[in-house]
């Protein structure tokens, strides 16, 4: 049971010392953080970004201005928030009350915090407030169970799998990993071109794991481990100039699928394939050679491996700046297929063009999704029940399809993928958030995950990240990646490791929701507040629903089983009246994760008919007017080019 727990004085809690990210986290005032897209620009490769942390703001007042004491207050509720969040889950598994030093820290926090609400503006509450983050920090409690029907996924890269050397090695790192309750692993596959396995189809297998395959033992060490394997794949980027150095090729080396296949290449307007600042040469996505590949490829994979998924990643084309003066997509297939459709060269197009340069914008977006719907598609009729995932990028849609031309909301829509891995990456908490925030208000048919950095982060900080998801509407989460991983954090997850039951936990959605109603349950429980008979009633009828759901799914179930969960979220401020605003929020988020599951049920199947797709309106002519355009649905063959319509321009390759 939660009461009221203890006070300490300031004094005596600053005696007792602290040591966690104090320096890092707790800072009075933040600095207006620069825009995603300028951190971007800034950097060599935007896709190595980690959003980094505000630097503190420098003081000179003697008194806190009120911009001051809105970011103290709010910054110190939410971690207060996350603090006690923690704390509960944990009680409620383990029946056990609060640790000491838990109840002074929180104590601390609320008064600091009630002396911001009452408008306190002398300059020692900056150093009471500080002191509290402290003891909030080194008081954090650890999980003592995984949250039921939560994906727990991470990274496994290449590095750490070349350093493995053998299946014994391997299994070191899988030991490791179901320790840490993990039941998702996405295991590099295919990396800068080089598949990890011995192929048939790809040109040469890694240097580094010859003579083993890595990918046929970590299916059996995942599988003996009740964890899922998915296989992740580098899609349209084909090497990597620090990959070169570790294997004694040269810098300029594009890999080996383009070093037989030069004309398969992706070019920006000079005719590089690798973009300035960055170190991937990427492949041309509507090139029909390029996709027959791929889709070759990914057919091995799953045909002749017991992968439980398949994971795309560089899904996308390089980071642009058109404003900027840099664009990429001038491949020879993409500017011949655009100019036979349109009549005009793309590499005489600017974003000053508007409606042309919009066209182009959607011919190449659109390369990206049908290659997804098409590999959902092939791969989905070798095995019906492959997951099939993408790693992608949160940030907001029009700025992604403007840099990347990165559509996974058409893929969502589509229904050709059922997981969304999201690169959130940040160095602390609110980064995180502020890195979600774009993409968490998308209603998609597939599972959001976002993902946690490792990287240059302590055990703490992460679990924070956990928390902060927990508290959430996500699923669960991703670690990026097992080359960051640390004993102490591995340690700290495996105290709170689920029972090794929970792998397949997307695969049955409305178990997945079952599972965390009952998680909901025992906090109910533990807070120990009285509650009326109506709400006793509106949660056995969400449970009913959901029993029903999972025995017998439909859409009618389904809507039934949403509509019982949304009566529940409007009770929780008349069942706990006396709750914290921001426990209160956690229950609803938690509450919406559960509505999203039950969506995730009813998700469609892969449909090109439901993609945006570029057209010209006028479909009797074969060479239009400049500028005469309309969005149509999509019908063509792949790319999009159909064969009556060919005939402005030479036909386009095909090897």
């Amino acid at each position: 049971m939660f009461r009221q727990w203890l006070s300490i004085s300031l004094a005596t809690w600053v005696s007792l010392g602290t040591n966690l990210p104090a320096l890092a986290q707790a800072r009075p005032y933040l600095r207006p953080a620069a825009s995603e897209a300028e951190e971007m620009d800034r950097l060599d490769d935007p896709a190595n970004w980690i959003a980094p942390p505000t630097a503190p703001e420098v003081f000179s007042s003697p008194r806190l201005t009120p911009g001051e004491v809105r970011v103290m207050t709010q910054s110190l509720e939410n971690l207060l928030g996350r603090v006690t969040s923690a704390a509960l889950a944990a009680q409620a598994t383990t029946q056990a009350p609060p640790n000491l030093n838990l109840r002074y820290a929180t104590d601390q926090a609320q008064r600091v915090l009630s002396a911001l609400q009452q408008g306190e503006t002398h300059v020692s509450l900056r150093w009471d407030w500080q002191a509290a983050q402290r003891a909030l920090w080194d008081a954090y409690p650890r999980p003592a169970a995984a949250l039921p029907g939560e994906i727990r996924a991470v990274w496994l890269d290449r590095g750490t799998i070349v350093r493995a050397r053998s299946e014994a090695g391997l299994a070191r790192i899988f030991d490791q990993l179901a320790a840490m309750g993990c039941t998702t692993v996405l295991f590099e596959t295919v990396n800068a071109g080089f598949p990890i396995y011995p192929s048939r189809v790809a040109p040469a297998q890694n240097p580094q794991t010859r003579g083993w395959d890595p990918l046929a033992a970590a299916v059996k060490l995942a599988h003996e481990r009740g964890m899922e394997l998915h296989a992740w794949v580098w899609v349209f980027a084909a090497g990597n100039s620090r990959h070169n150095r570790i294997i004694g090729q040269p810098a300029n080396y594009p890999g080996p699928v383009l070093a037989r296949y030069p004309h398969w290449a992706n070019l920006d307007r000079a005719g590089r394939s690798v973009p300035p600042r960055q170190d991937k040469p990427f492949l041309d996505p509507a090139h029909p050679g390029v996709r027959r590949y791929l889709l070759s490829l990914y057919e091995e994979i799953v045909t002749q491996y017991n992968v439980d998924g398949l994971h795309l990643d560089y899904i996308r084309y390089p980071f642009q700046n058109p404003s900027g003066g840099y664009s990429y997509g001038y491949g020879s297939a993409s500017r011949m297929a655009f100019q036979q459709e349109t009549g005009v060269d793309p590499l005489q197009l600017s974003p000053q063009d508007g409606p042309l340069w919009q066209q182009w914008l959607a011919f190449r977006t659109y390369q990206v999704s049908s290659f997804v719907v098409e590999v959902a598609r092939q791969v989905r009729q070798a095995r019906p029940n492959l997951t099939i995932s993408a790693a992608v990028f949160p940030m907001q849609r029009h700025l992604r399809l403007y840099r990347i031309q990165q559509d996974w909301e058409a893929w969502a829509q589509a229904g050709a993928v059922d997981v969304i891995f999201l690169m959130s990456y940040a160095a602390d908490t609110q980064g995180l958030q502020n890195r979600l925030r774009p993409a968490v208000k998308q209603d998609l048919p597939a599972l959001l995950v976002p993902g946690v950095a490792l990287e240059g982060a302590n055990s703490t900080q992460v679990l924070d990240q956990i928390q902060a998801l927990r508290d959430s509407a996500a699923p669960g989460y991703a670690l990026f990646a097992t080359s960051q991983l640390r004993p102490a954090l591995a340690a700290v997850l495996g105290q709170g490791s689920g029972t090794g039951d929970q792998a397949a936990v997307h695969r049955n959605a409305p178990q997945a929701a079952q599972a965390r109603l009952q998680s909901l349950k025992r906090e109910w429980a533990a807070v120990g507040q009285p509650r009326s008979a109506e709400w006793v009633a509106q949660v056995g009828a969400a449970e009913r629903a959901l029993e029903t759901l999972s025995r017998q799914p439909s859409p009618e179930q389904a809507e039934t089983a949403r509509t019982r969960l949304l009566s529940l979220e409007r009770s929780l401020d008349t069942a706990f009246p006396t709750q914290s605003a921001y426990q209160k929020q956690v229950w609803q988020q938690r509450l919406q994760a559960l509505g999203k599951w039950v969506a995730y049920s009813q998700r469609p199947a892969a449909d090109l008919s439901s993609l945006p797709a570029w057209r010209p309106a006028e479909v009797g002519q074969s060479c239009l007017p400049r500028g005469t355009f309309a969005w149509m649905p999509a019908s063509s063959l792949i790319p999009g080019l159909p064969r009556d319509r060919r005939d402005c321009a030479p036909s386009l390759p095909q090897n």
